[in-house]
């Protein structure tokens, strides 16, 4: 089986739902430090020039430590009606808004609402693979007690789902070439995703990649999920 072990993003991009869609597992990193103006509390959409960052505000005054997990929103800081402006003025012509826009809203409200980072990433992400119609095991981290860390993390994590395949991110090579030899000795191949941008309709401007995957739902509807695919080539084996 094929695991991925990935932290919970802030309105991830097309590509972090196509790695999600070829693992068997997914657990997400929320027992690790938080990183802050990560992709945990922002993203981009795109405005009718340029993508456009929209970001999530947090308390982290004298919280410098803090796990994924125990991330609180700045409410004060975090006006729905503003927030939600950034997509009707950007999206409102485009073919699917109407369709997304009220479930969407609804997501991002109870979201900030609740008040923690974690519980909004995760939501956003669920709705987003349910619109896709992805149906995925996901775990959280925390939920279960895997000492380590980094790549001893994540062999642990492979070795208690009983999993020995793990695929990742090409970004995350350096860091798992450290300690390349852990994977071979639990016998767990790695294999690092390989993807190439498609393009799609988008509703104003030249087409511009690498906007969050609310940018092709909007957009593109139902057909999402096969232009996600589209993209798709070999893993490339670690």
């Amino acid at each position: 089986m094929k695991l991925l072990v990935t932290q919970p993003t802030f309105l991830p991009w097309i590509g972090y739902f196509d790695l999600i869609e070829q693992s068997d597992l997914v657990v997400f990193l929320d027992d690790v430090k938080f990183e802050k103006q990560s992709w945990q509390q922002r993203n981009r959409i795109k405005s009718s020039k340029e993508l456009q960052w929209i970001t999530i505000a947090i308390k982290n005054k004298g919280k410098s430590n803090q796990l994924i997990k125990e991330v609180t929103l700045d409410k004060k800081n975090n006006n729905f009606r503003k927030l939600s402006n950034k997509f009707y003025v950007n999206y409102s012509k485009s073919k699917y808004f109407e369709k997304y826009r009220d479930s969407f809203f609804g997501v991002l409200q109870k979201g900030l609402d609740n008040g923690n980072l974690l519980e909004l990433n995760i939501s956003i992400i669920k709705y987003i693979l349910e619109s896709l119609k992805i149906n995925k095991k996901i775990f959280l981290s925390s939920e279960f007690d895997i000492e380590g860390k980094r790549v001893h993390k994540i062999v642990n994590t492979c070795k208690y789902f009983n999993c020995n395949e793990y695929i990742s991110t090409r970004g995350a090579k350096d860091y798992l070439s450290v300690e390349k030899n852990l994977f071979k000795e639990n016998n767990i191949r790695v294999y690092l995703h390989n993807y190439k941008h498609p393009n799609y309709s988008q509703c104003s401007g030249k087409f511009i990649p690498y906007a969050s995957t609310i940018d092709l739902l909007f957009n593109e509807g139902e057909n999402s999920k096969n232009i996600i695919k589209n993209g798709r080539l070999k893993f490339f084996e670690f």
